[in-house]
């Protein structure tokens, strides 16, 4: 009886190990793509650089969003919305669509809108890339609903017009 009770006690301290392990490589690869996606923004002339941070955005909120705690259909159009933009452009309606959706059910029903007084590719390039260092610090404290809802709105800078309410 004794060893079986620290057989259990013993695989349910490594199954604790483990997973907290995953967690920790969940967001160090959340964290490299935000960064991935800063990267690229600063520099949108090389290599599609714009598209190819929206995209590592929208990943990374795919990747973030079974720890967000936001209702299930959150998840579900993120990464609806990933997979489309993997085989089609970043301006794809649906799947912008699908990330205006998700933005609603993280932000109490709330519509994404550019910022009042953002004009101009520089401004909304500063506030996307504030955005992602909110994000990153937030996921650095484990606040990981907040990390996806800044991330998600900074794909949304990326792709919604300046001066467009919705």
């Amino acid at each position: 009886m004794r060893v079986r009770l620290l057989a259990c006690v013993a695989m349910g301290c490594l199954a604790l190990l483990w997973s907290g392990a995953t967690a920790a490589m969940d967001a160090a690869a959340v964290d490299s793509r935000i960064k991935m996606a800063a990267d690229n923004l600063q520099k949108p002339d090389q290599d599609g650089g714009g598209e190819k941070a929206f995209r590592l955005l929208v990943e990374a909120v795919a990747m973030a969003a079974p720890e967000t705690g936001f209702p299930a259909d959150f998840g579900k159009k993120v990464e609806e919305a990933r997979k489309i933009f993997e085989s089609d452009n970043a301006m794809n309606a649906k799947g912008i669509s699908l990330l205006r959706d998700a933005y609603a059910l993280a932000s109490s029903g709330k519509d994404f809108r550019v910022p009042e007084g953002i004009a101009g590719l520089d401004q909304v390039t500063a506030h996307i890339l504030e955005r992602a260092e909110k994000a990153r610090a937030s996921l650095k404290q484990k606040k990981t609903g907040e990390c996806a809802r800044l991330l998600l709105e900074a794909a949304l800078m990326i792709v919604t017009p300046v001066g467009a309410t919705s």
